[in-house]
């Protein structure tokens, strides 16, 4: 008798650390994806009611990525809030702004650019645009040897060879946390032309 308890014994404690790796394992696993960014992650606690401790682990970690889950959400909705905000205040200005990466893709152009430029939208990259008028691509040469060279353009006049219009040019290149230019934001402003009725 004493030897079938034992036997018994040991296929018990031989299942439990076969359930014990297991768990650990699936925690691991759950931890890993977790760490990758994978927040939505359909976590079964019932494969971990034998192990208390497991449990209360695993119910820990579903309640801290239900608070990423939300966090995230919230600052999703800010990032949309502050970008709407901003939009708006581009559109609001007087001069043509246009936001562009560093390599000239058009990430972002005001309403006051696409009336003068109706043919010009975002996504078109400034390399690749083919402008007829002499006095415009002068104005869009200017801006793409900024982003080629990472320099900023304060106050730039670029004259009309046909018409006594003047455009002034303003752009500041856009940096990212290690200093590496990143694109660029532009305005410009034009002068000397007729008002139209």
């Amino acid at each position: 008798y004493e030897i079938v308890f034992g036997d018994w014994s040991s296929d018990v404690c031989a299942s439990d650390l076969y359930k014990l790796h297991r768990s650990i394992k699936r925690v691991g696993e759950l931890i890993e994806e977790i760490s990758n960014g994978n927040y939505q992650i359909d976590i079964d606690s019932s494969l971990f009611d034998q192990d208390r401790d497991f449990q209360d682990l695993i119910i820990s970690l579903q309640k801290m990525l239900e608070i990423i889950i939300r966090f995230d959400a919230a600052k999703a909705d800010k990032i949309f809030e502050h970008h709407q905000r901003i939009g708006q205040l581009i559109n609001l200005l007087p001069q043509l702004v246009m936001i562009t990466t560093v390599n000239g893709d058009i990430v972002y152009i005001n309403d006051k650019f696409r009336e003068r430029f109706p043919n010009i939208v975002e996504m078109n990259n400034l390399n690749e645009l083919i402008i007829k008028d002499v006095f415009y691509e002068k104005i869009f040469d200017l801006i793409c040897e900024s982003l080629r060279y990472g320099n900023n353009l304060y106050d730039e006049e670029v004259m009309s060879p046909t018409q006594n219009t003047k455009a002034l040019i303003k752009g500041s290149i856009v940096r990212n946390r290690k200093g590496v230019s990143s694109g660029g934001i532009y305005t410009m402003d034009f002068f000397g032309e007729e008002k139209q009725d």
